[in-house]
C-alpha cells in the first residue's frame, strides 16, 4: 500500500501535492501544477482530497484496514470521488466529476469518462462503444490524463493565516462555550 499511499501526499504526477485552505472543508491537497504560475503549468492531473478526512483515511489502510469504495466524506465533492475511484480503480453511485476541461482524443473529439467495473475509471475516444462509428483507441485510465487546468476554483481558498485565524477563533469559542457550561455547573 506505500506504493499507492506514500506517507508525504503525492498528486497523480507523482509529486508532492499543493495544499490550500478552505473554511469549508479545511486544507485541499491537489495536484502540484497548482502551486505553479497558470502560464508555467497550463495542465493538471484530477488529484484533489480533503486532507482533514483523507489523512486518517489513508492511515487506516496503510494500517490494513479495507479500502470501502463508500465514505461519506466523498459525497460532499465531486473532483474528492472522482480521486478517490481513480486512485483505488473503484466506482461508487456518488456523483463524481473529472476536471471540467477533457483533453481530446486522437479524432479530435473530447473524450468520455467510463465506469469500468474491474479497471475503474478510464477515459476513452466518445465512439469506443458505437458499432459502425470511427473511432480511435485512446484510452487511458483516470490516474494517467492530463487536463488543462481550470481557470477557476471548485471551492472558495483563503490565505493560511486566514486559515489559522479562523480555527483559532472556532476554538476559543468553543472553549469559552465549555466554561460558560461549567460555570452554570453543567
Amino acid at each position: 500500500m506505500s506504493i499507492v499511499l506514500p506517507t508525504t501526499h503525492h498528486c497523480f504526477c507523482q509529486k508532492p501535492a499543493h495544499r490550500m485552505y478552505t473554511h469549508e472543508y479545511g486544507p485541499i491537497l491537489e495536484c502540484n501544477s497548482f502551486g505553479k504560475d497558470a502560464s508555467e503549468a497550463k495542465f493538471i492531473c484530477g488529484f484533489h482530497v480533503h486532507e482533514l478526512s483523507w489523512s486518517p483515511f489513508c492511515d487506516r489502510v496503510r494500517r490494513g484496514h479495507l479500502v470501502p469504495d463508500r465514505l461519506a466524506a466523498l459525497r460532499t465533492c465531486c473532483l474528492y470521488n472522482f480521486t478517490f475511484c481513480a486512485l483505488f480503480n473503484t466506482t461508487n453511485d456518488y456523483v463524481l466529476h473529472p476536471p471540467l476541461a477533457l483533453p481530446e482524443c486522437f479524432c479530435r473529439r473530447s473524450v468520455v469518462m467510463r465506469r469500468h467495473p474491474q479497471e475503474g475509471l478510464q477515459f476513452t475516444c466518445a465512439n469506443m462503444t458505437i458499432d459502425g462509428a470511427q473511432k480511435c483507441s485512446w484510452l487511458l485510465n483516470g490516474r494517467r490524463v492530463a487536463f488543462s487546468r481550470p481557470s477557476f476554483t471548485l471551492h472558495t481558498y483563503v490565505s493560511h493565516d486566514e486559515y489559522v485565524q479562523r480555527y483559532q477563533t472556532v476554538l476559543q469559542e468553543i472553549h469559552e462555550e465549555i466554561e460558560l457550561y461549567e460555570r452554570e455547573g453543567g
